[in-house]
């Protein structure tokens, strides 16, 4: 742009009042006309205003005057373009009159400035002003103008305009706003990234564009090159510690193959397998991996995973050695090392190749995913890691290590044969995804809070098979899985005498499967360590829970039942009950009468009828006044069996009933005993103020031939049906339902097997499949609450004299056959 600099002066026109006709009141544009004015009686007041015209430059002032007559001089009111006070798109006028113009206009703009009489609003005069743009030239400089980078170096370029008052620009690279992965990216601040790889053209351009005139702009050039291999920068946090063994020389390399997952989708991986990327020796890299001591791979091995992704898929192969890799967290922003779709993280084994994660930043990190860092497999799928170890770099910070929080709807996620060593790191976390392996890995967590070493939960088709883990505290988490296999796996926990009733440790067990269908848990070892002999209430081998009191709903009776719906008239449903319907699988289950046990899953619910509509007709229309509960089932349809578990401070906890359970052939040694639990009690209003109570229930549940033991003395060995009532007005209903319990052979201390254990409900060994247990002050009679309970063919290695408190607690009444 080239124009002369007009000096800054107004120039006044003198223009007929006629001639003001010509201008309007709208936005500020190169031909603005006025409203035509509506014919009126004369007013005897009457304006005149000067300047009448003018001419001005962008950002100017000027001052006008109004000239009132005929009125009690109550003043005017000063108008741009019919706003009072004016805006900056078409300048501002004081109460005074003072006219300050709008800082730039691209081209001539003709605007009005106003008197209207407060006196008479009907009386006004204008002046036509015209506002020119300002002369000076809009020049953009750029620093620096030239630069030279290696690939993901990263350079913070600065711009000023000149000629302009608005300063702002924008950046693009090879005239790609922002950038790209192939050219780098640069940030709103001019902050560029070079890309990991080098270009096809290494030369490229950096410009600063000015947003008040786009024909303005600047240009730097960057030029991309290979980095020297011995000049990558140092890494910022220590080498693994001694106790990491030596990594081992690379065996003869062959291509991956995917068949040795063992499932059936293992052949999508095929295609991927077939295009495999050396970090070390590939030379589309610069630069290579070198994993040696004090060298920062980090560069080289991003690099290799854009490569492998934007060649359609691929295999980043790790040849053996020690990676050095940071994956920083932040508050502003992690920067984890992003795994995308149909990329492979192979190695020669997790004994030879090693990944160190360095994470300078991780007390930085908060619960949202955007600060984490680590290696993020988040809305990835096919994808995963196979024959390598990943290993925390820092042992003082919990950040993330290896996650895909937040992820919906991915698939085909494994992780082979690796190792995973968490430190303080948080769990590893996958979810949300359909086809999950996990196999033949370690994961070691001596982390005090973090949760646990493991964190599958919300997946579909899970398998879990021959893994290793070693913790201190925490659960492993396979909560919320459909269709899951656990098989052949070993935990364990070493307590160090602390425990959640001590108050010296967090919520601590082995695996929970709470809200799990379809799930199989087969031929697993877990054992707790130096547990606190008096931990009763937290430390399951194997558990599931009702934690959450949202997926519990109410309890009532209905007033009105057809053949697809229930209608309770009393209920308090509204527009959270209808939230929670849509959110979790919710089912009405019948509690009295003939339809007692029936259970459905709800389609919807009608908050104004007060109706429950079922996915499917009731096998028997239970009657009306027939009590119900609307619960989600924390296990529907679970086999656990053929389990060895030892020296845990309880052992099989279904703690809030099921359906469909198998507890078969378990071996329980000083673990405490087998409980089946559900409980009656009041709903916390202010969590969820439209149920009124929670009843569980539990429904065709088998627990045979299990041996459970107590050789030490420290915690009794028993097997109970658990069913408690804490609700203050009573129990109403059934609470199991269909429960066979055979075949089981129990071992009390032999060294005193009548012992009192303190502190506990179950505080003596044996039997218990009637234990009606809790305060509410009325009950319904036993054989309400436990229906069709067979007891047979089980046995006791020694009898057990009951206290006279305990003995009510001992029967076996609601049997419907004798031991």
């Amino acid at each position: 742009m080239s124009c002369v600099k007009l000096p800054r002066v107004v120039s006044l026109l003198a223009l007929s009042s006629a001639c003001l006709l010509g201008f309007g009141c709208g936005a500020m544009s190169p031909s603005v006309s006025a409203p035509q004015p509506v014919a009126s009686a004369p007013s005897a007041v009457t304006i005149s205003i000067s300047p009448a015209t003018a001419v001005m430059t962008a950002g100017d002032s000027l001052q006008f005057a109004a000239l009132e007559k005929g009125s009690p001089e109550n003043g005017v009111s000063w108008m741009v373009n019919g706003i009072v006070g004016g805006n900056s798109a078409s300048g501002t006028i004081s109460n005074s009159g003072l006219y300050t113009a709008p800082p730039e206009v691209s081209v001539n703009a003709k605007t009005i400035v106003a008197a209207t009489s407060k006196a008479d609003p009907e009386s006004m005069s204008s002046a036509a002003v015209t506002v020119m743009p300002d002369a000076t030239p809009v020049k953009v400089a750029i620093t620096p103008k030239t630069v030279t980078l290696r690939p993901d170096q990263v350079e913070h370029f600065s711009a000023s305009v000149s000629g302009a008052k608005n300063q702002k620009v924008k950046w693009l690279v090879n005239g790609k706003e922002g950038g790209n992965s192939t050219v780098g990216t640069i940030s709103n601040s001019g902050e560029y990234t070079a890309p990991l790889l080098i270009p096809s053209a290494p030369i490229l351009n950096v410009t600063a564009k000015s947003v008040y005139d786009s024909d303005s702009s600047a240009v730097a050039a960057v030029t991309i090159v290979a980095v020297p291999e011995t000049s990558n920068p140092p890494p910022s946090q220590p080498s693994p510690p001694p106790s990491v063994p030596p990594s081992t020389p690379t065996p003869s390399h062959t291509k991956w193959n995917p068949d040795i997952l063992g499932v059936s989708w293992a052949s999508d991986f095929s295609s991927i397998a077939e295009n495999e990327i050396n970090v070390k020796t590939d030379s589309r890299l610069h630069p290579r991996a070198q994993a040696k001591s004090g060298v920062d791979d980090t560069t080289a091995i991003r690099a290799a995973i854009q490569l492998a992704s934007s060649t359609g898929g691929g295999v980043v192969y790790f040849p053996a050695g020690d990676y050095q890799i940071t994956a920083a967290s932040g508050a502003g922003g992690g920067k984890p090392l992003v795994i995308p779709s149909k990329v492979i993280l192979r190695g020669d084994g997790a004994s030879a190749s090693r990944l160190h994660i360095n994470d300078p930043n991780a007390g930085s990190e908060t619960d949202w995913t955007h600060t984490w860092g680590g290696i993020n497999f988040v809305g990835s799928s096919q994808t995963g890691m196979t024959d390598l170890a990943v290993i925390a770099g820092t042992t003082s910070s919990s950040g993330a290590l290896v996650w895909n929080r937040g992820s919906k709807n991915v698939n085909e996620l494994f992780f082979n044969s690796i190792h995973v060593d968490l430190e303080n790191s948080k769990t590893f976390w996958i979810e949300g995804a359909d086809n999950v392996l996990v196999q033949k890995s370690t994961f070691e967590s001596p982390a005090i809070n973090n949760g646990g070493p493991v964190y599958i939960v919300g997946n579909s088709n899970v398998s879990f098979l021959k893994n290793q883990i070693s913790y201190h505290f925490g659960r492993v988490h396979l909560q919320n899985n459909n269709n899951l296999i656990v098989q052949g796996n070993t935990l364990t926990r070493d307590a160090q005498n602390k425990g959640l009733d001590e108050r010296t440790a967090i919520e601590s067990g082995g695996l929970e499967i709470s809200f799990g269908k379809d799930v199989q848990i087969l031929n697993n070892t877990i054992e707790t360590l130096n547990a606190p002999p008096g931990e009763s209430g937290d430390g399951e081998a194997i558990m599931s829970q009702q934690s959450t009191i949202q997926n519990v709903l109410d309890v009532g009776a209905a007033t009105a039942v057809t053949s697809t719906t229930l209608m309770d008239s009393h209920a308090l449903w509204g527009s959270v009950t209808e939230s929670r319907l849509a959110q979790y699988p919710e089912v009405v289950a019948i509690l009295t009468g003939s339809s007692a046990g029936e259970w459905h899953a709800i389609k919807s619910v009608n908050t104004k009828s007060k109706t429950l509509t079922l996915d499917e007709p009731w096998i028997k229309v239970p009657e009306v006044g027939a009590l119900y509960s609307v619960f989600t089932w924390t296990l529907n349809t679970a086999t656990i069996q053929d389990n060895v578990l030892t020296g845990n401070p309880n052992g099989i906890v279904l703690w809030n009933g099921c359906y469909n359970c198998t507890v078969q052939g378990n071996t329980l040694v000083n673990s405490r005993g087998i409980v089946l639990r559900v409980v009656d009690e009041a709903l916390n209003a202010a969590a969820y103020p439209e149920g009124r109570r929670t009843h569980d229930m539990a429904v065709d549940v088998k627990i045979l031939n299990n041996s459970i033991s107590n050789d030490s003395g420290l915690r009794p060995a028993y097997l109970t049906l658990d069913t408690e009532a804490f609700d203050k007005t009573n129990y109403r209903g059934t609470g199991m339902m269909n429960i066979q319990i055979a075949g089981n052979v129990l071992t009390p201390y032999a060294a005193n097997p009548n012992q009192a254990y303190p502190k506990v409900e179950l505080s003596q060994e044996g039997y218990f499949p009637c234990f009606y247990f809790g305060p509410a002050p009325a009950k319904d009679p036993m054989k309400t609450v436990f229906r069709n309970i067979s007891f047979e063919n089980n046995s006791q290695s020694t009898p057990v004299n009951y206290t006279t408190y305990f003995s009510q607690y001992a029967t076996r009444t609601c049997t419907t056959s004798a031991p």
